[in-house]
């Protein structure tokens, strides 16, 4: 299990819930955006995905916050 915090001046707490769901078939993806920044929990990630996993992760939740789905 990996838990990253998110700071809400550069994650859209709807673009991270996005891409939690659109990253669901490779790891259960938890997101709290309940606090002052945005925990997202990664476990049972896909093996063949889970050196990168977490990055690209972060990345497509990024874009998706300067695109403005966030």
């Amino acid at each position: 299990m990996k838990t990253v915090v998110l700071n809400r001046k550069l994650y859209g707490a709807t673009a991270v819930r996005s891409a939690a769901e659109d990253f669901a078939e490779l790891a259960t993806i938890v997101v709290d955006s309940s606090g002052q920044d945005i925990a997202v929990t990664f476990d049972e990630i896909d093996p063949d995905v889970a050196e990168v996993l977490v990055d690209e992760f972060l990345n497509f939740a990024l874009a998706a916050t300067v695109g403005g789905r966030g």
